[in-house]
């Protein structure tokens, strides 16, 4: 599978999530299937009603992820 950087950066703090009790090789690899996962697809959303492949998509989506998250945590 694909070696994401954001999986890097968790590996090298991957103490942190073991010292809280998460099973960090678990969480690591549904991380990793998510991230393959949400890069296949575009959200159709984003696709502005046009059939085309945008590069960004993934830090696209990444970017509504965490509005939604904030939008939501603080309503």
């Amino acid at each position: 599978m694909k070696e994401f950087t954001v999986l890097k950066l968790l590996d090298k703090i991957h103490l942190i999530f073991k010292s809280l009790g998460i099973d960090y090789t678990v969480m690591r690899k549904i991380l990793q299937i998510k991230f393959v996962m949400d890069e296949r697809r575009t959200p159709t959303i984003l696709m502005d009603g046009k059939n085309r492949e945008n590069k960004n998509s993934f830090k696209t989506s990444l970017g509504m992820y965490i509005f939604m998250g904030f939008l939501l945590d603080y309503l």
